[in-house]
């Protein structure tokens, strides 16, 4: 019991694409620039499209995934990705600081209590970002660092019990993350089919991912 609770599950998810002779997906020269001299159906350029920058980075683009949210778990933070407890609207003006653990403690009414304390990139110098304050939900919390409103979900029902963290998602790091965990290969040496998969503790997001990595590679 100890173990499982003070231990982050992980999980494989995979999917195949069958690659026909003229392939539809991505076209190589836009993506390498004339980089790859081989034709356009050699099976293993459409294995370094699928896992090209270009191409996860349209993927999460497509997903929209802002933010990623994690709740405490005894002493274990665990992503609750399609369970988040809040949503989050950004202001349209204003960029929220990336990359950085953004705690939020539900309390009395609808108040909540919020703490940071980390680094991060902001105007290419590295900052420390550190404060605690109090927030009030469907009101912005606003200072040099954000501009967000958290809003309740619509279900009448009192904000979740619990230590949360969110974190405003950086885009290019999070492609490169996925490049780094994207595995693709064929599945036998003289198949059409590629063979992906990834490895994740939510295993509904990381399914979310490869569905939307077909769909971008196939529709191109």
């Amino acid at each position: 019991y100890g173990y499982t609770k003070l231990t982050k599950s992980s999980y494989t998810v995979s999917t195949s694409i069958l690659v026909p002779e003229k392939s539809a997906g991505l076209n190589v020269n836009e993506l390498f620039k004339g980089a790859i001299d081989a034709p356009k159906n050699n099976i293993y350029n459409q294995i370094e499209i699928l896992k090209s920058y270009y191409t996860i980075n349209k993927v999460l683009l497509n997903l929209n995934w802002r933010t990623s949210w994690y709740k405490k778990d005894l002493f274990v933070w665990r992503g609750i990705y399609k369970n988040e407890p809040f949503d989050v609207q950004e202001s349209a003006d204003f960029i929220n600081a990336k990359g950085l653990a953004i705690y939020i403690t539900p309390t009395a009414g609808d108040n909540y209590n919020i703490a940071v304390d980390g680094q991060t990139y902001i105007d290419n110098v590295l900052t420390n970002v550190k404060f605690e304050n109090t927030g009030t939900f469907d009101r912005p919390f606003v200072n040099k660092y954000f501009n967000f409103t958290l809003l309740k979900k619509i279900n009448g029902q009192e904000p979740p019990k619990g230590k949360y963290y969110f974190v405003f998602n950086d885009l290019s790091g999070a492609t490169k993350s996925y490049q780094g965990r994207l595995k693709a290969a064929l599945k036998d040496k003289k198949s059409d089919i590629i063979e992906c998969s990834i490895e994740g503790e939510q295993p509904a997001k990381e399914s979310e991912f490869l569905n939307e990595l077909i769909k971008v590679y196939t529709e191109g």
